[in-house]
């Protein structure tokens, strides 16, 4: 059995949750998480990743590169679909190289642009319906800063 906690990077350091002895203790709080992990013990400590949305898009437009898959939009894992995006972008990726070196016309890759940044954008509006959507636990600090609201006044990406 796995267990996980998503937070943010701030929240994690200063509740030293990558830090093993404390990652237990608190994993022992949590009731129903006790019922489910019983009396095993962990084979290894904490792992930390970074799960921060991230679109990548060319800034020069005379500069002809892509980026593909999780490099060209790379999503949290609360509003899903990521592994299954990044297939598609990739496979989106390999056309469009193919038919920038059969044509050798940067308009390819303007238009594959486009598509992901149009992509990106419906990925941030249905994340913001995914996080709107919980309300179990409206004064954690997790949920506090991903609020309808809060989203509303930050850059999305």
């Amino acid at each position: 059995m796995m267990a996980m906690v998503m937070t943010d990077s701030d929240v994690c350091g200063s509740s030293r949750l990558a830090c093993e002895s404390e990652w237990t203790a608190r994993m022992r709080t949590v009731p129903a998480t006790v019922a489910r992990l019983g009396s095993s013990n962990p084979l290894w400590g904490p792992r930390v990743f970074c799960a921060a949305s991230q679109r990548l898009r060319r800034q020069e437009s005379a500069r002809n590169w892509l980026a593909v898959g999780d490099a060209a939009l790379a999503v949290d894992p609360i509003s899903g679909g990521g592994v299954v995006r990044a297939l598609r972008l990739a496979e989106s990726g390999a056309e469009t190289a193919l038919a920038f070196f059969e044509n050798q016309t940067a308009e390819v890759i303007e238009t594959y642009e486009g598509s992901h940044d149009v992509m990106c954008m419906d990925y941030l509006r249905k994340r913001a319906a995914y996080y709107g959507i919980e309300r179990r636990w409206p004064k954690a600090l997790f949920w506090r800063r991903r609020s309808p609201t809060v989203a509303a006044d930050k850059s999305a990406l």
